[in-house]
């Protein structure tokens, strides 16, 4: 059981990438809404090319690194179809100033998290989904931009989050202590004290023996000479 639950929240964590592409398509979008405020088809044209690209991207992507894939097959692929007609739909919705492919995503996020049964993705699709809400709303461009800026820093904390479920935290090398030093330079030098006494004690035993060897010789000398 504890197994499982570690398999599919590792397998959760592999939807990082999509959220970074899809944090890169807001931060776009609200480049684009501040630079054509009166050109609402520029906008909506580029959340259906953005979310095609994020569409192929992904499918790139789970080839090799499977979601936690909770639900069936047929759910992901019309959750996947849903999403991609209702941006190419709803950026042709007039009084929706070219964002209700923006609505979508976040709807469609929201609603993959929850077939994911990632609550991470869920919080994120709704924060995605209320922030177009008030844009729609919003007369002024910029308070468009500023939300759509929050979408994508909102899918950029998941992103990071989700790369930490999967990879885990990376741990600082400890620096190397001064006792840890002293630690290491201590038996050298101990080593060679010893080899230092030794030669010492060596030298002394030679001194000696060359001392007896004289007096050996002192007595011979004197019994020879009667």
């Amino acid at each position: 059981m504890g197994d499982g639950i570690a398999v599919e929240s590792r397998h959760v964590g592999n939807n990082w990438l999509p959220l970074t592409v899809l944090a890169l398509l807001f931060l776009s979008g609200a480049a684009a809404d501040l630079s054509t405020s009166s050109n609402s088809s520029l906008i909506a044209l580029h959340y259906a090319v953005g979310s095609m690209i994020l569409a192929f991207v992904t499918w790139l992507w789970f080839l090799n690194r499977k979601p936690a894939m909770t639900g069936t097959a047929k759910t992901y692929l019309y959750l996947a179809c849903g999403v991609e007609f209702g941006v190419l739909f709803g950026g042709a919705i007039e009084p929706f100033r070219g964002l209700g492919g923006w609505l979508v995503l976040g709807i469609g996020l929201a609603w993959y998290g929850r077939v994911e049964q990632a609550r991470i993705l869920v919080t994120v699709g709704a924060i995605c989904s209320v922030s177009a809400l008030l844009a729609l709303f919003a007369p002024a461009p910029v308070l468009s931009g500023i939300l759509q800026g929050i979408s994508a820093v909102a899918c950029v904390i998941a992103a990071m989050r989700l790369h930490t479920m999967l990879h885990g935290r990376r741990t600082p090398r400890r620096p190397m202590e001064l006792g840890s030093l002293t630690d290491l330079v201590k038996p050298d030098l101990s080593d060679r004290h010893e080899s230092a006494d030794l030669q010492q004690h060596h030298s002394v035993l030679g001194a000696r023996s060359e001392r007896l060897g004289d007096i050996e010789r002192i007595r011979g000398a004197g019994r020879v000479d009667p």
